[in-house]
């Protein structure tokens, strides 16, 4: 059994090799969730420039087939059915799929032993996953760079942010460095969605504010007071009026309540999809809410971002653009930033409550004209 120094030698030697290394076809598999996705966006980016002819195949679960087969992303879309691993007539269906594209090599970002599975399932020569055995206990098995029995070019990451883990797979290929690139395209009748939504609310010829409604105790939604505090901020103080976003049937019901409470300048979105989301973020002046998947796809779109994190651990989930901003909800230090790349930028403010830290940040993103004395004494009262 090779030790880590023979293997981190082992993956030089190969660098060599796949520095020139042009493949026909290239498997990329991730499973996860929406921003599991858009962290997936740039690594597919890169290998386009670096590999220009070769035909790019995804393989993600169902509950991603809606969002991304509107974007049409890559040149195939693998799909996999919840828990095709438990069910063997399932997995050998995947298996004739994975195999009739006959990938030149997989590159594994999803990093769990289900992801590997499928990897070994292409029947692909070249699997690249990630040389890491810090990740839960279950899946250490398949992670571990000593053990994994289905990845053969295990690359070591040496950041925590999960984004730039899944770029440095690509070290293997000696790829010239590049800007992070989510590239999401315009889609036509989504844009047609949001300009309906904007006309509705008096919003098409306006600036206007987002402001996302998290799961309801869940740990990251903030206290149903600080949504309506930062709404009024936001038209009161800045004179920008607010559309109130939710994801499900469980967010409304507080979006309802916090519009009920916030004045004649927030309103009440319906109903949105993913995809429809992303069109009406990319004409928000300024989105704010804590960490859900709305956050990530305005972050993405280029929106400017103000999101609540409650852990510091949080930060290495977080969108990775320079036009977001971290508000911290806990007390652990705020020097941190060094741990990411230049393309990081993550204002904190200190000692102060998490609703007045936000509501700074708006002022600084949309510089008002004027903070009235109602911000400066209704916000300390919170």
């Amino acid at each position: 059994m090779k030790t880590f120094l023979e293997n981190q030698r082992s993956l030089n030697l190969s660098s060599k090799f796949y520095s020139r290394f042009q493949p026909r076809r290239i498997l990329i598999i991730e499973f996860g969730t929406v921003r599991n996705v858009l962290r997936t966006l740039p690594v597919i980016n890169i290998l386009r420039v670096r590999f220009p002819l070769a035909e790019i195949a995804w393989l993600v679960n169902q509950e991603m087939l809606d969002f991304l087969s509107s974007y049409q992303i890559v040149d195939r879309l693998i799909i996999a059915k919840t828990s095709w691993y438990t069910k063997f007539c399932e997995t050998k269906i995947l298996r004739r799929r994975l195999q009739t594209f006959a990938p030149d090599f997989c590159l594994d970002l999803h990093g769990t032993w289900q992801s590997g599975f499928a990897s070994w399932l292409s029947g692909s020569r070249k699997r690249i996953s990630f040389a890491d055995n810090s990740l839960q206990i279950g899946k250490r098995l398949f992670t571990n760079p000593f053990l994994n029995p289905f990845a053969n070019i295990k690359v070591p990451t040496r950041s925590r942010h999960e984004l730039e883990k899944r770029l440095q797979l690509l070290d293997i290929f000696d790829v010239a460095e590049s800007s992070i690139d989510y590239d999401l395209p315009k889609i036509s009748s989504e844009k047609k969605i949001a300009a309906d939504i904007r006309r509705e609310f008096g919003l098409d010829s306006t600036l206007f504010s987002l402001l996302g409604i998290g799961k309801k105790n869940d740990g990251t939604s903030w206290d149903f007071n600080q949504y309506v505090h930062i709404a009024r901020h936001l038209g009161d103080v800045l004179n920008i009026p607010t559309l109130v976003v939710y994801q499900n049937e469980q967010e409304k019901q507080v979006a309802e309540s916090v519009v009920e409470e916030s004045g004649e300048m927030v309103f009440l979105s319906p109903t949105v999809s993913v995809t429809q989301f992303t069109a009406l973020a990319r004409h928000a002046s300024i989105y704010v809410g804590s960490d859900s998947d709305f956050l990530h796809i305005a972050a993405a779109v280029g929106t400017p971002t103000i999101g609540v994190f409650q852990t510091m651990d949080s930060r290495y989930d977080s969108p990775y653009c320079d036009n977001f901003q971290l508000i911290r909800a806990d007390d652990a230090e705020n020097d941190w930033r060094n741990l990411h790349s230049q393309n990081s930028s993550f204002p904190l403010v200190d000692d102060l409550p998490d609703v007045i830290k936000v509501c700074d940040a708006c002022d600084e993103i949309l510089q008002p004209s004027v903070v009235t004395e109602w911000y400066q004494e209704e916000m300390v009262c919170v």
